[in-house]
């Protein structure tokens, strides 16, 4: 329990931190770019984080299980870093040949192509960042430490060349190119401390599959996610224009900062629930009523101090942008919604070995998101965006909670398990 204390307590640290940053850059950003030059940053953000999913492959959650339950033995936490590092550089290269080939036979203006490449070029940064590796060692603190320093070296570019719209290119590259830097420096840490070993002896077809297919299960349940995550600022700017995307690219900016406070918890406490999940049900309940509490206070907090002091915030901050506080609280909601969807999958789905659950889930969910989005759109406009993710978030969440109900005799299981072997 006190590493786990100590562990949130450090990522809670750098989290508080990292508020800074945005409060300080955003409203730079959107005085010298405009909200429609904030609509291109979403939209460069955007690809970046499309091209990381698919990358990343859904090993953040299912291999660092793996590693959490193997710290003891370190050959096959090597070998597991080893297999999916190769795999994610096959998939990187993947990416790349095709987005190249891409832009040579669509007709994409030279800004949104030069975006395009620099948003697939830096998330090159998810291979050189093993995240599942420092989750399932429990020092995610350390990955959020020296991410933390190369955002604020970035923040001075910012500042001393990004004077205009001409220079969007130069905003771009501070926002997102931090990745790269970070990931050379997580890979000489890695290299000086050896807490693995990277070698290509240990590549393995075996565990490389084994590795895939449990990762897979996560990937394809949060690739139909993409419809109501990364591809809505795609929607809102071919479909409302530019400028509307800019509002919903502050908000999203705002709603990260926010969201960035669960991040600590789930890092803390996910290897420790795994593996109490399998040994020890009372400390696994315990963990959960923890995390629970802190997911309550963190919503409800953002909500109310919202709706009482919102608008007068975001006024001194951002200028008078018409609707920014309303459209926040909507986004706060959502993520309330989300929140608990949080806890069922990444401290019961996934510790039960249930992932193969969501991509069923989720492509229903997506079915029925296409009509929702389309109709809350055309006849709500922005508001109907955040409507429409309000309405699916909330049966994706109920899904997950009568899934538990009807399967809470897995903790009776568990329990009679744990008693047996306390015998």
């Amino acid at each position: 329990m006190n590493s786990v204390k100590k562990e949130l307590s450090y990522l809670y640290l750098i989290q508080i931190s990292n508020f800074i940053i945005p409060l300080i850059i955003f409203p730079y950003m959107t005085h010298i770019l405009g909200v429609s030059g904030m609509g291109k940053i979403g939209f460069a953000q955007t690809l970046y984080f499309l091209f990381a999913f698919f990358i990343d492959f859904g090993f953040n959650l299912s291999s660092a299980k793996n590693i959490s339950l193997n710290l003891e033995n370190k050959k096959l936490v090597d070998q597991i870093y080893s297999n999916i590092q190769v795999f994610k550089t096959i998939i990187f290269s993947i990416v790349l040949i095709i987005i190249i080939f891409i832009m040579s036979i669509f007709n994409f203006t030279n800004l949104d192509k030069q975006i395009i490449l620099i948003a697939c070029i830096c998330s090159f940064g998810s291979v050189l960042i093993p995240n599942f590796l420092f989750n399932g060692l429990s020092r995610n603190s350390t990955l959020a430490i020296i991410s933390f320093i190369t955002r604020i070296l970035l923040l001075i570019p910012v500042f001393l060349y990004v004077k205009g719209i001409d220079d969007i290119l130069v905003a771009i590259l501070c926002i997102i190119g931090n990745n790269i830097i970070t990931g050379f420096l997580v890979q000489l840490y890695l290299l000086k401390f050896k807490y693995t070993n990277f070698k290509f002896s240990y590549l393995n077809f075996g565990i490389c599959k084994n590795e895939i297919r449990e990762a897979f299960d996560n990937y394809s349940a949060s690739f139909f996610t993409l419809g109501f995550t990364y591809l809505i600022p795609l929607v809102v700017k071919y479909s409302l224009g530019d400028y509307a995307l800019g509002i919903y690219t502050m908000v999203d900016k705002l709603i990260a900062i926010f969201r960035q406070l669960y991040i600590p918890v789930i890092q803390s406490f996910f290897s420790k629930a795994c593996i109490a999940y399998k040994n020890d049900l009372n400390l696994y309940l315990s963990y959960i009523k923890q995390i629970c509490l802190i997911f309550i206070f963190l919503g409800m907090s953002a909500l109310i101090g919202n709706i009482l002091i919102g608008k007068e915030i975001l006024s001194l901050i951002f200028g008078n942008i018409e609707d920014l506080s309303k459209y926040l609280s909507l986004a706060i909601i959502t993520q309330i919604i989300i929140s608990i969807a949080i806890i069922l999958v990444n401290f019961y789905i996934i510790p039960s070995e249930r992932s193969y659950i969501l991509k069923r889930v989720y492509f229903i969910a997506f079915l029925f998101f296409i009509p929702i989005v389309y109709l809350c759109q055309k006849y709500f406009n922005l508001d109907g965006i955040y409507y429409s993710m309000q309405i699916i978030e909330f049966f994706i969440t109920l899904f997950f909670v009568l899934y538990l109900y009807f399967n809470r005799s897995d903790f009776k299981v568990l329990k009679n398990n744990g008693d047996k072997e306390g015998l």
